[in-house]
């Protein structure tokens, strides 16, 4: 139980690996939703605790992927190095807060241009 514990709410790519073309979201309600890394256009980790991701696409899509210690997922998006990205399970609330956790992701259509 203690390696499950500690482990991290994305998978990235092992050494070695050719990186993804895309990137999938997985939220707790059962939706995997996959975003080309290539329509990415800005990423922005404001602190720790929230990782934004602009898009390309029409509409303008943002991302924002929010819980606590998510630097490295930010770097590691930046190089297109993340397979998928899941949110954690809101009944496991004996999780540690020093670790990696991902509380919520939300996508949103962007109205203005």
């Amino acid at each position: 139980a203690a390696s499950a514990a500690v482990r991290l709410p994305w998978q990235k790519v092992q050494e070695g690996q050719m990186p993804p073309m895309m990137f999938q979201l997985r939220t707790n309600d059962g939706v995997h939703e996959s975003f080309p890394y290539g329509d990415i256009r800005r990423i922005r980790c404001r602190d720790a605790g929230s990782v934004q991701l602009e898009t390309f696409s029409s509409p303008r899509t943002i991302i924002t992927i929010e819980g606590r210690h998510l630097r490295e997922l930010a770097a590691l998006l930046c190089n297109g190095m993340i397979q998928w990205i899941e949110e954690s399970d809101t009944r496991d609330v004996d999780r540690d807060e020093q670790l990696t956790t991902v509380t919520r992701i939300r996508v949103e259509l962007s109205t203005s241009s």
